[in-house]
Formats: structure tokens, sequence, C-alpha cells
């Protein structure tokens, strides 16, 4: 049996079906990412939340059950209004949970989160006093609500992707 050798042409016009064929591969492997403008809507060092929480809120409901529970201050007596409209918009609570000292601080780092795949990446750090810095023994709990455009997510993660 005699098998005739590929020519030049044939060698040429295979080795590209295969580049092109290795692209497409990657590039349907690869997620894309989307930027994904956010607000800040609210911030505190005292929201009396004694864990850590990473939740999205989805109705004024769950909003108005979660703002009746923040200390009232004697500064600023009166409920807090945020307005939302559910429709195009959701919000997600990032709190830290109780801690022992001032000086902790949830930090937004850009103007923008990441959408990549289902997963929502927050630009957030969290700032904790250095260890040897003098603080107020004064217990804190700090928390930031964040508006973002209503998309399709299922997982919510702090710092880059």
């Amino acid at each position: 049996m005699y098998q005739n050798k590929p020519t030049v042409k044939q060698t040429i016009i295979l080795k590209l079906l295969l580049i092109a064929l290795f692209t497409s591969v990657i590039g349907a492997c690869s997620e894309k990412s989307k930027t994904i403008p956010l607000q800040t809507i609210y911030s505190s060092n005292n929201c009396a939340i004694p864990v850590q929480v990473l939740k999205s809120i989805n109705s004024a409901t769950e909003l108005d059950l979660l703002l009746q529970s923040f200390p009232k201050s004697f500064s600023n007596p009166s409920p807090i209004n945020i307005q939302i409209n559910y429709q195009k918009q959701v919000l997600i609570l990032f709190a830290l949970g109780r801690k022992p000292s001032s000086g902790y601080s949830i930090k937004l780092e850009n103007k923008f989160a990441i959408l990549k795949g289902e997963k929502l990446y927050l630009p957030i750090s969290i700032h904790q006093p250095d260890e040897s810095s003098y603080q107020a023994q004064l217990i804190t709990s700090p928390c930031r609500i964040i508006s973002i455009p209503k998309i399709n997510f299922l997982e919510i993660r702090i710092g880059k992707e």
C-alpha cells in the first residue's frame, strides 16, 4: 500500500484549519467580563449586624426590615429613606459583623463591578486597624449597601476576579 504525501498546499490548509479550530475552542471556553456600574446607597460603621453578611436585597420589604434593625443615632434620629426601583436595580449588602474596636471599614475601590459568567465581583477592600496602633475600644459593625443595575448573577465575590 502506497500513501501519497500531502502537498504543501494541503499541509498549509490543514494547519490553518487546526489554528482556526483551536482559537474558536479557546474563545468559547473563556468567559467574557462585563463592567457593571455601582453606587453606594448607604454606609456606616455602626449597622448592628453581628455576623459577616454578603447578600442581595430584592424587595422594599426586605430593605425596610434591614433598615429598621439599624441603630438610631442622636444626630440623625429620622429613619433612613432609600428609594429604589426594584424593576431596574438590585441592592447588595456587605457587612463585616461585630468588630472589637474602631478602625475597621469597608472601602469601595472602583465605581464598577465585574460580571464574569454568573459571578459578580465587587471592588471592595476591608480595612482593619494596624496591630501596633491604638484604637478606641468601641464595638463597631461596618456595613455598606450598594446599588447595581438589575442583572443575572448567581454568586457575589469580594475583590478582583
